[in-house]
């Protein structure tokens, strides 16, 4: 068993159920987030970076003891699950139950955990540096509208005056944006007004102290300059490997949508009966492997069939 103690930073991987797609949409990173905010906040977690990738998350944090951040990180995990599936009609399971974790010790070490976890979206191939990635937060900096306008609330329409009056509501009652509350959102808002909302539940629910970040490279700047010249490392945790991109995700997203199946309420994940036209699909439209395909419609491939074989399936 690891020795945990309490001073050292911890590095924490959580993964999808058999790594299977956690995030299709902005909704399903925000009520993620959300969540991991305010369970943060209950269970005294500082929290020093964090990234959302498409079947796992990373985050680093500081916590007072191993049973605290045990409790904190499956009280997010059951959260989540508990939401999307009231939401989807589902009774699916959403995370692997145990999840990967490696306190740094070292200033040095600390640092190249921040590069590592902060660039994870980068060395997938889905941006070119940390700052553009939107969910390791570095963005909403001293910046609460990095991605829309200038929120001025009292020209705002009414609709979005009562969703940040609802935002601003869970958040000062501590509690998460659920995806019931996101899907009214997107019904009453234009699309420039989803941006203005999505940074501002962002900024406002941001668990990132920056601060920290001062401390290991004197500046959040600095930060970022560091991300740009080194990708970090990380040889304690051991992670799937989905390939060298994720782009694949991005492409079955826009397929999955491009033949009319909705991303929110998750029919592609649910409809049993349309599994084999939506592996044909995906086969036909995305660069995706097969490991890649089942875990986004959360079907478990064991032996890695080729493409051949998964064709043949679905044939």
């Amino acid at each position: 068993m690891k020795p945990f103690v309490p001073s050292f930073p911890i590095h924490c991987y959580q993964k999808g159920y058999n790594g299977n797609v956690l995030f299709y949409n902005i909704k399903d990173r925000l009520l993620y987030l959300t969540i991991f905010s305010t369970q943060a906040k209950k269970y005294g977690i500082k929290t020093l970076a964090i990234n959302l990738m498409f079947n796992h998350v990373h985050f680093l944090v500081r916590c007072k003891d191993k049973e605290t951040l045990i409790l904190f990180n499956a009280t997010t995990q059951q959260m989540f699950a508990r939401d999307q599936n009231s939401y989807i009609h589902s009774r699916g399971k959403w995370f692997m139950k145990t999840f990967g974790w490696a306190q740094k010790k070292s200033d040095k070490d600390i640092r190249t955990c921040y590069c590592y976890i902060n660039n994870n979206a980068v060395e997938k191939q889905l941006y070119t540096n940390a700052a553009k990635d939107p969910w390791t937060l570095l963005s909403y900096y001293q910046n609460p509208h990095p991605y829309s306008g200038l929120l001025t609330e009292n020209r705002s329409s009414a609709a979005m005056r009562q969703a940040l009056k609802e935002v601003r509501y869970a958040f000062y009652s501590d509690n998460y944006i659920n995806l019931t509350m996101l899907d009214r959102f997107s019904q009453s808002l234009t699309q420039e007004e989803l941006l203005k909302i999505k940074d501002y539940i962002i900024s406002l629910y941001c668990p990132i102290v920056f601060e920290e970040a001062n401390r290991y490279f004197g500046s959040v700047n600095n930060l970022l300059l560091a991300c740009n010249v080194s990708s970090g490392s990380e040889y304690e945790i051991k992670e799937d490997w989905d390939g060298p991109s994720d782009k694949p995700y991005l492409e079955m997203i826009r397929s999955i949508t491009n033949s009319g199946y909705s991303l929110s309420d998750k029919s592609f994940i649910k409809n049993r009966k349309e599994l084999l036209n939506m592996i044909r699909i995906l086969l036909k439209d995305t660069h995706a492997s097969p490991v890649m395909i089942g875990r986004f419609l959360h079907q478990r491939v064991h032996a890695s069939p080729s493409v051949q074989e998964l064709r043949a399936c679905a044939e």
